[in-house]
């Protein structure tokens, strides 16, 4: 009997399951659309030259400088390794 309970409860859950995916599936909704009509672009009148025909460069913000240098402070016995400076050792 304790059995027949547990298949039974199985199945009522299953089937709550299946009813709650189908309620879920994605529904397809065909659309219309219509594109308004295009006009042709207008080409950008060109601009003018300049009468110097010089050429001008400019440069609009902010630069940064970061640039360090420990002077006299790299150990000669590690010239061949990135460490730059020797660590103290305590005893």
């Amino acid at each position: 009997e304790r059995l027949q309970q547990l298949e039974d409860t199985v199945r009522e859950l299953k089937g709550q399951i299946n009813a709650l995916e189908e309620e879920k599936a994605p529904r397809v909704v065909e659309a219309t659309y219509s594109t308004p009509p295009t006009q042709p672009a207008e080409p950008a009148p060109p601009k003018p030259q300049d009468s110097k025909g010089e050429s001008t460069f400019e440069v609009y913000g902010f630069a940064m400088l970061d640039a360090g240098y420990q002077f006299k402070q790299n150990d000669p016995n590690w010239f061949d390794v990135v460490r730059p400076t020797k660590l103290p050792s305590f005893p």
